[in-house]
């Protein structure tokens, strides 16, 4: 999908506009080249359509969703590595990163493992994570991780405050005075009562004080932090391709859903178009102009997109031919319907009580859509595909 430019006719069909606002919340993915993919196989067709239905489960959605919102969490974790000053604090937050994604991708196995699916695609991305996870590079990893963690955690040291001076020293078994203060003031404990202290932000770059108090830490402990220090070396390149490729993947279907989800709450609703090879004849019922749809929907609290049905008899046919028009019957659902569901896996062609919304490129010689009842999303080809599936690699 790297690198697909935007087809020529997209902009005549206002096509631009209806990726530019799907992909609107997750441009750091370049998600647009999935949507200007011109799949020539009907089966690249089927094949997100089955994951499309499978998303329309909350225990699939939610399973996707998490994985999504984990590696969100752990980029937001790696710019901020780029963005701090303080050499320690940089590997502190790079370690914190590895950790979620590690806790991500184990929860995207258990997730599809306890998840009712039957597409193929979602079948063999489970088939992947299970030996993902399973392989002995995941494995070293996450008990490397743990156990760093854990050293650091168990670090114990002093600081000494008098005057303007801070000196950090061992801990040797000296009383804790913050227990002995807290027991003097229980006795004058009430209950729950209301906390007055002021809450105050704390910004997540350190201070100088803090980074010259974690520096003397870091000389007196300094085994911790030289594994600190090597880990970061050597993990440098932890994320698996796969895994990032199915993290840009998965956003393609999740960003298309959201954005139908819109519509649906306004009334229209969307199916799963049916794509023949045997015959170029297109028809579709109440259909609507997403673009337009897309533009009205914030403007308004109430509004009626216009719907209607037409069909083409050849798939190379330049005009529509209504057969339950509307009052002003718009060329643009018209053409777009043709271009988008080769490749979609929902499509704003519909069986009366449904609208379908289409909205990517069909090249093949065969462009017949039946729409049918059931709503979904359109897609193309994307990591659930035949073209783009392979087989379950091993961490490296």
């Amino acid at each position: 999908m790297e690198g697909l430019e935007e087809p020529r006719f997209f902009r005549d069909l206002n096509l631009d506009q209806v990726v530019e606002s799907i992909t609107a919340s997750c441009r750091d993915h370049d998600l647009k080249p999935f949507f200007h993919a011109l799949p020539r196989d009907p089966a690249l067709v089927r094949y997100p359509q089955q994951v499309f239905r499978d998303l329309e489960r909350e225990d699939v959605w939610g399973c996707l969703q998490s994985f999504v919102e984990g590696m969100r969490s752990m980029h937001r974790h790696l710019a901020q590595v780029d963005r701090l000053s303080y050499r320690i604090q940089k590997q502190l937050w790079f370690l914190d990163a590895v950790e979620i994604y590690l806790e991500t991708v184990r929860g995207l196995c258990q997730g599809l493992e306890a998840a009712a699916y039957e597409s193929d695609g979602l079948r063999r991305l489970h088939e992947f994570s299970k030996a993902y996870t399973g392989s002995a590079a995941f494995t070293a990893l996450a008990d490397e991780t743990a156990r760093l963690k854990q050293d650091l955690a168990s670090l114990t040291y002093c600081i000494t405050l008098f005057d303007n001076h801070v000196t950090v020293s061992r801990y040797e078994s000296e009383e804790d005075y913050a227990a002995r203060v807290l027991d003097t003031f229980e006795k004058f404990r009430r209950g729950a009562v209301k906390d007055y202290r002021v809450k105050f932000q704390e910004p997540i770059e350190m201070n100088q004080v803090e980074a010259g108090v974690l520096d003397r830490v870091a000389l007196l402990q300094p085994e911790a932090f030289r594994a600190l220090a090597d880990y970061v070396e050597r993990h440098r390149d932890y994320l698996d391709d796969t895994i990032a490729e199915l993290d840009r993947e998965i956003q393609f279907y999740l960003v298309y859903l959201e954005h139908v989800r819109r519509f649906r709450e306004a009334g229209l609703a969307f199916c799963y178009p049916e794509v023949s090879e045997r015959s170029k004849a297109v028809r579709a019922t109440r259909t609507f102009d997403l673009a337009l749809a897309g533009r009205l929907a914030p403007r308004a609290r109430r509004w009626c997109a216009t719907t209607s049905t037409w069909r083409v008899r050849s798939a190379s046919s330049s005009s529509a031919v209504p057969t339950r028009a509307a009052r002003r019957p718009s060329p643009v659902p018209s053409a777009s319907c043709t271009v988008w569901p080769a490749s979609a896996a929902r499509s704003r062609a519909a069986r009366p009580g449904c609208s379908c919304s289409t909205s990517s490129s069909c090249t093949s010689s065969a462009g017949r859509i039946r729409p049918t009842s059931g709503a979904s999303c359109r897609t193309t080809c994307s990591g659930f595909t035949r073209s783009s599936a392979r087989p379950p690699r091993t961490a490296s």
